[in-house]
């Protein structure tokens, strides 16, 4: 009998040990995996990851204003580098109340045609033959990808992104909106320090002669210069959904 107690004892020690061990190591897993905006073994070298936020402003206190409805303009030209980088800001902005039906209300010309699926891949097309009132430079295609719920609000996670098309004439202006979309990437690659500051990891930044084309982590931006099959020069920007706070 004393044995058995003995047996007893001894067993419910080792359960409570094995427990305390799973728990923290768990408790180490998830906060390590707290400790940076993309995840990964070795962040630099792996550019596939998704980011862990949704508003990519690490280290900031920026306040995120709501997109107003036909806010987002779709004639570009004549438009300067900073005006374009705050319109793409404006684009990829939702707010807890949007849905992939009213997104399109944001841009101040109709899209030609409008595609949404919800059952499989979860994504919204809206596609422009033109700027607002013919104009040459403008917005060709944005493609919004997130979940959606019963309610049919977008559900914005760290998979959520808007995919967005752009033609332009000029070369100076196409190279500085480049230059300004990689600013606003940045903050998705890199990881937070003990010290709580954002250290910014390397992209992979490759610009020959007629393309660039920059990743970061699971976000690009590419750009194409005129062909003979094109000619304008083509920017396709991969950038994260953000959730307005105001």
């Amino acid at each position: 009998m004393k044995k058995s107690r003995m047996f007893l004892v001894l067993l419910a020690t080792v359960t409570v040990f094995c427990l305390s061990a799973c728990t923290a190591s768990h408790t180490s897993k998830k906060n390590d995996s707290d400790s940076s905006t993309e995840q990964s073994g070795d962040n630099k070298s792996n550019p596939t990851n998704e980011t862990a936020g949704t508003n990519e402003t690490a280290g900031t206190d920026e306040t995120i204003k709501a997109t107003e409805k036909g806010s987002v303009f779709t004639d570009y030209n004549g438009k300067t580098a900073d005006e374009i980088a705050e319109n793409i800001q404006k684009i990829r902005t939702v707010t807890k109340d949007d849905t992939m039906e009213n997104f399109g209300e944001r841009f101040d010309y109709t899209p030609d045609s409008t595609g949404i699926e919800k059952v499989y891949s979860h994504n919204a097309q809206y596609h422009w033959l033109s700027g607002k009132d013919g104009a040459t430079e403008y917005v060709t295609l944005v493609t919004l990808h997130s979940k959606t719920g019963e309610d049919d609000k977008l559900q914005v996670d760290q998979s959520s992104y808007v995919s967005i098309t752009i033609e332009l004439n000029d070369k100076e202006t196409a190279m500085a909106v480049y230059d300004k979309v990689c600013a606003l990437l940045q903050p998705s690659w890199g990881q937070i320090k003990d010290d709580g500051t954002f250290e910014p990891f390397n992209p992979i930044d490759n610009r020959d002669e007629n393309s660039w084309l920059t990743t970061y982590g699971a976000r690009n931006i590419s750009l194409a210069w005129p062909n003979e099959n094109n000619d304008h020069y083509e920017m396709h920007i991969l950038i994260s959904m953000r959730v307005a706070d105001k």
